[in-house]
C-alpha cells in the first residue's frame, strides 16, 4: 500500500527533470489542485453518500458498492500522486482530514447499526476508542511539535476495519433483502475474521504511535534541563 507522504519538499520542488503540466498546475496553487486531491474528494464524496443512504435505511447493495467504492480510491490517491509526482503536505493533510470526516460520520450511522445488532457492539465500541484514542496522540504529538504519518499497520488497520463494517453490511443485506441464510452466515464470519485483525493491527498502530509520542516527549524534556 502506497501511502500518501511527503518528504521535506512537494514532489514537483524536488523533481530535477522538467515538470509536467500537471506538476505545474499543483505548483501554481501550492499543492491544492492535483489529481490525487481529486481522487481524495470523490472517494470523501462516495463514503459519505453511501453512509446517507444506510442512514435513510437502504437495505440494498447500493450503499455498500458507494462506501466500498470510496475506500478503495482512498487507498488509490497515494498511489495517484506518486505516479504523477504531485505529493505535497497539502495532499498529506488533505488525505487525512477526509478519512476524519469520513470516520465521524460513520460513527454516527454505525452507531444505529450497532442498535440494531447489525453490527457488533464490542467491534464498534472497540473502533471509537481506538480512533479518540489516535485522535489525541495526534493533538498531543502536534503540541509537542512532532509531525504524525499514517503507519503502514494503521492503513491497514483502517482497511480492515472498513473491510468488517462491510462484510456485516453484506450479511445484513442477504439476511433481509436478499433472503439467502448461508450467504449470510459467511459474510458475517467474513466481518469477525475482519474485525480480529482490526483489533490486532489498530491496536499495534496506536502502541507505536504512543511510544513516538512518548519518545518526543522525553526529548524535549531532557533538552530543557540543559
Amino acid at each position: 500500500m502506497n501511502l500518501h507522504r511527503v518528504g521535506e519538499k512537494a514532489d514537483y520542488l524536488n523533481d530535477t527533470a522538467p515538470l509536467t503540466s500537471i506538476q505545474e498546475i499543483a505548483k501554481a496553487t501550492h499543492g491544492v489542485v492535483s489529481p490525487a486531491n481529486a481522487v481524495t474528494l470523490s472517494g470523501l464524496a462516495l463514503t459519505i453518500s453511501g453512509l446517507k443512504d444506510l442512514e435513510a435505511g437502504d437495505h440494498n447493495f447500493k450503499p455498500i458498492f458507494k462506501i466500498l467504492s470510496g475506500r478503495l480510491l482512498d487507498i488509490a490517491d497515494g498511489h495517484v500522486a506518486d505516479y504523477f509526482k504531485t505529493k505535497s503536505s497539502v495532499g498529506e493533510a488533505a488525505d487525512s482530514i477526509a478519512d476524519k470526516i469520513a470516520a465521524f460520520y460513520a460513527f454516527k450511522v454505525f452507531y444505529q447499526k450497532a442498535e440494531e445488532n447489525v453490527i457488533p457492539s464490542f467491534f464498534y465500541k472497540y473502533a471509537v476508542a481506538q480512533n479518540s484514542a489516535n485522535s489525541f496522540i495526534t493533538v498531543s504529538s502536534k503540541l509537542f511539535g512532532k509531525e504524525v504519518h499514517s503507519s503502514f499497520s494503521g492503513k491497514i488497520s483502517t482497511a480492515t476495519q472498513w473491510a468488517a463494517v462491510l462484510s456485516y453490511l453484506i450479511a445484513d443485506t442477504y439476511r433481509y433483502s436478499e433472503r439467502r441464510p448461508r450467504q449470510a452466515k459467511l459474510f458475517k464470519a467474513l466481518g469477525h475474521t475482519a474485525a480480529a485483525l482490526t483489533i490486532g493491527l489498530g491496536s499495534k498502530a496506536t502502541l507505536e504511535m504512543a511510544g513516538n509520542l512518548l519518545t518526543s516527549s522525553k526529548m524535549i524534556n531532557n533538552t530543557d534541563r540543559y
